[in-house]
């Protein structure tokens, strides 16, 4: 009977050391979010800001994203100028021109970003070209 007591104290105090390290790290993960919130919200504002005082006009957004997919847009706009103005005219039209500029902002090196993939006209031809870039590459 001692025994079976033992063990269920030691079962609640292990159960109890769990919790406070679950507690732990999920506090953690709270103030990283919400630093992440902070600076996503500051990224957007500045973007939001950048892309009124542009007008909407240029095809910075386009540029940035095929600079960020490792694309060479001015070497593209030379070869194929109609296409290039095709899709800064989709880019412009854009609903999603600040959640654009913002993730950019953030993850402007981060190549394996596929959140804007999802909400993007031209991303069907970006990853193509993406995809000629690669086996290009390869020969």
């Amino acid at each position: 009977m001692w025994t079976a007591l033992f063990i269920i104290v030691i079962a609640a105090a292990i159960c109890f050391g769990v919790a406070a390290i679950i507690l732990q790290f999920r506090d953690k993960n709270r103030d990283v979010t919400e630093t992440r919130r902070s600076i996503d919200a500051s990224a957007t504002r500045i973007a939001s800001r950048d892309l009124l005082a542009s007008g909407l006009q240029s095809p910075i957004l386009l540029v940035d994203r095929m600079k960020s997919l490792h694309l060479d847009p001015d070497g593209f706009a030379r070869l194929q100028p109609v296409v290039f103005q095709e899709l800064s005219i989709r880019c412009r039209t854009c609903n999603s021109a600040v959640r654009c500029a913002s993730e950019l902002a953030r993850n402007s090196n981060d190549e394996m970003n596929e959140e804007w993939r999802d909400y993007c006209p031209n991303a069907s031809a970006l990853n193509m070209l993406g995809i000629v870039r690669t086996a290009i590459q390869r020969t």
